[in-house]
């Protein structure tokens, strides 16, 4: 039987070689797709990514309940957000987040939340409209018209309770790459960055609101330009945009593009601020008809773009204030041309240098696929790879540590492994010093959907750590015995005494695994005499007891 199907497989091979480049390629994509539809991994045992959500057990009992466990999720980190697969890369770190939300801080929003997201957006669409009409009709106009001064005093109270709720949204600090939730820490941060210029902006509708006149005809002009100071908000519309790119996946053009857009618009915003500041000084006691104040206002708007960008010269002026209004708008032009020039000039070299680029890697690679003749499915199992391990930033991680010390080389391994190993019990009866040993010579390996890892029958002399992702353990009848994902870990007995692998290990989904050798473990415990017959007499008890299901899992 075995002689029949080879001689099949070769006539089969035989066959497609005959069959021109193009259809043998089309071939090829179909059997891909038929394979990736037909030959899906289906479970047979309770997964634990199936799990219920952390709520469900904090919260099981009380009124309400299932309203109560939706609310806190709205609240709590998503992974329906584009961030946190950037900040947390397992499902056990965000289970841990989880945890250390719903426990210590269950009322604070954290900023990868879904509530937090489409809060973010609507903030956007907000300041958008606020900069491109309201805050340029009261700069502009003199007198006060009540339909719009309306529109301005909704905006400006949609800002106040923005002010209250910046103090319970937490942040993410990007230097030690951790979410901040603490309230004093969230206060502090607020109180150093945006809460002056936010309580600024919305002063003159409160001095409106509580009837303070202090001219008989016109709205306090004095007051209005302190709104002004909500264009420092140009930033929460970046992130917006840049959020909007990562979840749909667009490319960095647009939000690069968006992004002087959007800075031009401000500067321009601004310099109108200056012009009517300095053209409605005669208007705080005078009076002045509608018709004129939209004449005065187009006017200004007009003159201002053409000194901003330097199409007409100034006139003969005779005002030193004038002369001032001329100078700054003319200089700010000027610093906005040389800025633009030089952001054109950083998206000119992003398309030139390809190898400081992630995009232009994908190039490269996709250029690379075509030469070679790849199939179809195999191209997207290696842009899924891609993807998964360099998340669209490339590195060379040999060249980086090779300008760094050897100290700090043995460092890095330890960095927030240690921590996540802790469950293993190898590592909880090692003294530390044993353990920068250990943790140093561990290596990170990474495996698509369908690799074996190990197969059953060969040496075990390695502990498997999977960092993230999810794999599976068959038995010689090819039936899965147990599910191994983000946190767990098999064959800690392995590096402490030699076995053979009883089962077979393999990839279900994109995984990132670190192994640890037991010719590593050996020469750390030859420095320690003690801590090697402490962990040998510990993993003879730990055999003695779990004599029958010791060598599965």
């Amino acid at each position: 039987m075995e002689d029949t199907a080879r001689r099949k497989s070769r006539i089969s091979r035989k066959a497609v070689d005959k069959i021109p480049y193009k259809i043998s390629s089309y071939l090829a994509f179909v059997r891909g797709k038929w394979a990736s539809i037909s030959d899906k991994h289906h479970c047979t045992l309770l997964d634990s990514l199936r799990e219920s959500h952390i709520t469900n057990e904090v919260i099981d009992s009380g009124a309400f309940i299932a309203l109560r466990r939706k609310l806190v999720q709205i609240f709590m980190v998503s992974s329906r957000h584009p961030y946190t697969e950037r900040v947390f890369r397992s499902k056990s770190e965000i289970r841990t987040e989880e945890i250390r939300h719903l426990i210590r801080y269950r009322w604070i929003i954290h900023p990868f939340s879904l509530l937090h997201l489409y809060y973010e957006y609507f903030m956007a669409l907000v300041h958008i409209w606020y900069f491109t009409k309201v805050l340029l009709f009261d700069v502009s106009l003199v007198k006060r018209y009540s339909y719009f001064k309306e529109e301005k005093k909704i905006f400006d109270l949609i800002m106040t309770l923005h002010i209250f709720l910046k103090f319970w949204v937490g942040y993410y600090h990007e230097e030690n790459v951790q979410v901040i939730l603490e309230k004093r820490r969230i206060a502090k941060k607020y109180l150093t960055t945006y809460f002056i210029p936010d309580a600024l902006s919305v002063l003159p509708t409160f001095l409106v609101l509580s009837k303070v006149k202090l001219f008989p005809y016109f709205y306090d002009n004095l007051f209005k330009w302190l709104s002004v100071f909500r264009i420092i908000h140009y930033t929460s519309i970046e992130r917006a945009a840049e959020i909007l790119r990562l979840q749909c996946g667009l490319s960095s053009t647009f939000e690069t593009v968006v992004s002087i857009i959007l800075r031009i618009y401000c500067v321009y915003l601004f310099c109108c601020a200056i012009k009517f500041l300095i053209d409605q000084m005669p208007y705080l006691v005078m009076y002045i008809k509608s018709k004129e104040d939209y004449k005065l206002a187009l006017r200004g708007m007009y003159l201002t773009a053409l000194m901003l960008f330097k199409i007409s010269r100034a006139p003969v002026l005779n005002n030193y204030y004038r002369f001032m209004e001329y100078i700054i708008i003319g200089f700010m032009g000027i610093v906005l041309e040389m800025w633009l020039i030089a952001k054109i000039y950083i998206i000119w070299q992003r398309y030139l240098v390809t190898s400081n680029i992630g995009e232009d890697r994908y190039q490269q690679i996709s250029v690379y696929m075509n030469y070679k003749g790849l199939p179809p499915h195999l191209r997207d199992q290696i842009y899924s790879y891609f993807d998964f391990r360099f998340q669209k930033s490339f590195y060379d991680e040999d060249e980086l540590l090779l300008m760094l010390t050897e100290n700090l080389r043995k460092e890095l391994p330890k960095y927030k492994l240690e921590l996540c190993m802790s469950n293993i019990e190898l590592i909880r009866l090692l003294p530390n010093k044993v353990l920068i040993h250990i943790i140093s010579g561990m290596n990170s390996t990474f495996y698509c959907s369908g690799d074996i890892i190990f197969r059953k029958g060969v040496p075990s002399n390695n502990l498997y750590y999977i960092k993230t992702g999810t794999t599976a353990l068959f038995d010689s009848d090819n039936s899965e015995i147990c599910h191994l994902e983000d946190g767990s870990y098999y064959g800690d007995i392995s590096v402490v005494l030699s076995q053979i692998h009883r089962v077979t290990m393999v990839a279900i989904t994109q995984c990132e695994v670190y192994k640890l050798h037991q010719h590593d473990v050996r020469n750390a415990l030859r420095l320690f005499p003690f801590a090697e017959s402490l962990t040998l007499e510990s993993y003879r008890q730990i055999i003695l007891s779990n004599r029958s299901n010791w060598e599965v899992c």
